[in-house]
């Protein structure tokens, strides 16, 4: 188990720890109740036990009861708890175990196996030293059982070997309840260490994708986040018009604001149609859909995504404009195409990105777009069905490419 997770678990293994202390809380008077019961109905019906052994025997019981019912009250009704309680306790009932054998047979009485339940009650508690220790009472009370028979009743005291034998087999089954707690223990901090390592994996991966799809990757259906692989993939870029003009008459606390509460509505929304936030470049958003997931309707996605990118400004810049602040234009591109997608970086820092000509080409048309408009190439266009309407736009030249551009402005 590593600190980490070691940490994490200490808070639950204390709460169980307590919880196992009212469940042993609860068998004890249970367990005593039934005693009671059943030493009334052997003695006053059966006449099988002598009024001396009687009278001891309910002596103790109500003593042990009288102790039971406190422990459940400050414990299981107050709360009260602290660590040391669960040795005391075990302590206790050893003792007052020792007490009611004494009454009867010592070590030759049938109630003896009574020590293994306590035992075995101890590991409810989820501490291999409580069940240990617990052992060691029950085998120190066992012990006084066999001296106060030698002393005072040699006739019921056992053989040295049948008093090791008892000891040693105490000893022995608290050692094992104790391994399993340990495994028990052991596997719980795996268990969490697992769920932590893949919690620190997810939120690195919903910085470029929703939640929904970085379990989705996580759950091991998409190997290729990791590693390089070509792709058809259809990009977005949206660039804020007029920015650095912008940037340069507002106070930097100001700006940096504004661009957060931007980049929280626009991302919000790119996340909402299961796309990828590859990176952002000053003011610029770029998107991929159909990267690190396959989907089949990744230009569909991204189209109706930059809709709602669109419409969504509007809303924002009534709110900055009943505020008296500046408002926002934005110009998106999308288009679709071939990529070479993967983890790029050093062993310290590696981002997932696309590369290619259709980054560079998305770019370019981005570069067109003007505030509030949204150009779509013909690949996107072609892939995108029916579902949207067009205008289409004459043909540009663009930097890298012979042939002109075939381009539309997407209406909304």
């Amino acid at each position: 188990m590593s600190a980490t997770a070691a940490l994490e678990t200490a808070p639950l293994f204390r709460e169980e720890e307590l919880e196992g202390e009212r469940k042993i809380n609860r068998l004890r008077l249970a367990g005593l109740f039934a005693f009671f019961l059943n030493e009334m109905f052997v003695y006053h019906v059966l006449g099988a036990v002598d009024a001396a052994f009687h009278d001891k025997a309910l002596a103790v019981c109500a003593a042990w009861l009288g102790f039971a019912a406190m422990a459940w009250g400050y414990i299981n009704r107050r709360g009260f708890y602290h660590r040391a309680v669960k040795y005391a306790v075990s302590a206790a009932d050893a003792l007052f175990l020792f007490w009611l054998l004494a009454a009867a047979d010592g070590p030759s009485s049938p109630v003896v196996p009574a020590f293994y339940v306590l035992i075995a009650f101890s590991a409810l508690r989820y501490s291999r030293k409580a069940t240990f220790a617990c052992a060691a009472f029950s085998a120190a009370a066992f012990l006084g059982l066999q001296y106060e028979a030698l002393v005072r009743r040699p006739d019921l005291a056992l053989p040295a070997y049948a008093v090791g034998i008892h000891m040693l087999s105490m000893l022995l089954m608290g050692a094992a309840a104790g391994y399993v707690v340990s495994q028990l223990q052991a596997l719980v901090g795996r268990a969490v260490s697992t769920l932590m390592a893949r919690q620190r994996a997810e939120d690195a991966l919903s910085r470029y994708v929703s939640r929904q799809v970085a379990a989705h990757i996580l759950a091991g259906e998409e190997e290729v986040w990791l590693a390089g692989s070509r792709r058809e993939v259809t990009v977005l870029m949206s660039d804020i018009r007029g920015f650095t003009p912008l940037s340069e008459k507002m106070d930097p606390e100001a700006l940096v604001s504004l661009l957060n509460r931007y980049f929280k509505v626009m991302i919000d929304i790119v996340f909402r149609h299961d796309g990828m936030l590859d990176k952002f470049v000053g003011d610029e958003i770029m998107v991929v859909f159909g990267a690190p997931l396959d989907q089949p309707d990744a230009e569909v996605r991204a189209l109706r995504c930059a809709i709602e990118m669109q419409k969504a400004l509007d809303v924002f810049n009534a709110a900055q404009r009943a505020a008296g602040g500046p408002e926002l234009g934005v110009g998106i591109a999308v288009h679709s195409g071939p990529v070479v997608a993967g983890n790029v970086g050093s062993e310290t820092r590696m981002d997932y990105t696309v590369m290619g000509d259709t980054v560079n080409m998305t770019q370019r048309m981005q570069i067109r777009a003007s505030a509030g408009k949204v150009l779509v190439s013909d690949a996107a266009k072609s892939r995108a069905g029916a579902e949207f309407l067009y205008t289409e736009l004459e043909p540009f030249q663009v930097k890298g490419r012979q042939e002109p551009v075939k381009a539309f402005e997407l209406l909304f």
